[in-house]
């Protein structure tokens, strides 16, 4: 081992070292939610964002566009689900993105 090298003999960071790169590599998540829902009278979907630390908020165009505008802000889809039957719906979309 080399003096004040920060490794030991086996070439593993030291255990400070260590912490401080693991805490460096961690990665932290936001999450937004994308709902909509069939109007079973219109038969029409609305579809509303709820983005961290905002209101849900009902968005123009479909769901596909939403998403991809979503996407192209650097969210990236997690988890979908879907329930409901005949002219009535309802699906969630759960999304995440790295804080800064």
């Amino acid at each position: 081992m080399t003096e004040g090298s920060g490794r030991d003999p086996v070439g593993r960071p030291g255990e400070e070292e260590g912490d401080r790169l693991r805490w460096q590599l961690v990665t932290t998540w936001e999450y937004a939610s994308v709902i909509t829902a069939n109007d079973a009278e219109s038969q029409r979907a609305g579809v509303s964002v709820k983005l961290p630390g905002g209101q849900l908020e009902r968005q123009a165009g479909d769901t596909s566009s939403v998403l991809n505008r979503l996407g192209s802000e650097g969210w990236e889809l997690v988890s979908y689900h879907s329930s409901g039957a005949g002219t009535w719906g309802f699906e969630q979309f759960w999304l995440k993105r790295p804080t800064s």
